[in-house]
């Protein structure tokens, strides 16, 4: 039973257990609990989530199972100093590790509170990765001068966060029209022919477009891919021209939030840092 005090009422009352697991699971964050070699005693849905398991799939298992080999170490040295300093947190430790057939990176921020008999384990809280992280990747790639495929790979990775918010791609102009800067999964469908981004490339204008509204061939594309909205995204070049376009396919319909608006044009000013003159 969780306690807390209610100041502005002079009072205090005690919190279920369906309260206090409906506040864990409201949280920016993933949270879950481990003994001391690491096998998993709670989760939230969140945390389960990352690892495509349930709660109670996930509980009994140990978190090295789903770590890479790389940060397995990294981890162990992590869980071992939580262990050692109790009512210190630790982190953030950048972990990478493999789920749904693909790598994924979060930050883990770890405390120990293996002596209270209320917990018995160490609690983790996990962000998922970030659009600043990868964006952060992408400036420094930009710094050693690496080319800008490289630098494009870590804006459209940025871009997708997790849950999947938006799969991007960067396109830029070529004889034959506009072309991925770097390979991409989506269907060519999806930024080949005639679309909004044509729009965007005569124009410079950013632009919004619900599934719905899209040309019967591309909608039809957006919605066998699951997407609901699309994003146009313009770089431009120092004389205003339209150097890259950077796409959006969105999981949700709308436009996007104001923290992915924010990402979006860093993004856009990363790349076009970067673009050869």
């Amino acid at each position: 039973m969780v306690g807390w005090s209610e100041a502005a009422h002079g009072a205090s009352r005690s919190i279920d257990a369906a309260y206090a697991e409906r506040v864990l699971g409201a949280l920016p964050g993933a949270v879950f609990v481990i003994d001391g070699v690491g096998r998993v005693k709670f989760a939230t849905a969140p945390a389960a989530a990352l690892v495509e398991r349930t709660p109670g799939e996930l509980v009994g298992m140990s978190v090295l199972e789903f770590v890479s080999e790389e940060s397995a170490w990294m981890y162990a040295a992590a869980v071992a100093m939580a262990t050692d300093y109790a009512d210190v947190i630790t982190g953030p430790l950048r972990v990478t590790f493999t789920a749904g057939g693909e790598e994924r990176r979060v930050d883990v921020w770890a405390t120990n509170r293996l002596d209270d008999p209320g917990i018995e384990g160490i609690v983790c809280l996990v962000n998922a990765e970030t659009a600043a992280v990868w964006l952060g990747e992408a400036m420094e790639a930009a710094g050693t001068g690496a080319p800008p495929s490289t630098i494009a790979s870590r804006v459209v990775t940025a871009m997708r966060g997790h849950p999947v918010a938006a799969d991007a791609i960067v396109l830029s102009p070529t004889p034959d029209g506009l072309g991925p800067v770097v390979p991409t999964k989506l269907d060519r469908r999806l930024y080949r022919g005639r679309g909004p981004w044509h729009e965007t490339l005569a124009t410079g204008s950013r632009r919004h477009v619900d599934a719905a509204d899209l040309g019967a061939d591309l909608q039809q594309a957006a919605t066998t891919a699951g997407y609901e909205a699309l994003w146009v995204e313009p770089v431009l070049g120092r004389d205003s021209q339209v150097i890259a376009v950077l796409l959006l396919w969105k999981a949700r319909p709308g436009g996007p939030s104001p923290n992915q608006l924010s990402s979006i044009h860093q993004a856009a000013a990363i790349l076009r840092l970067c673009w050869p003159a």
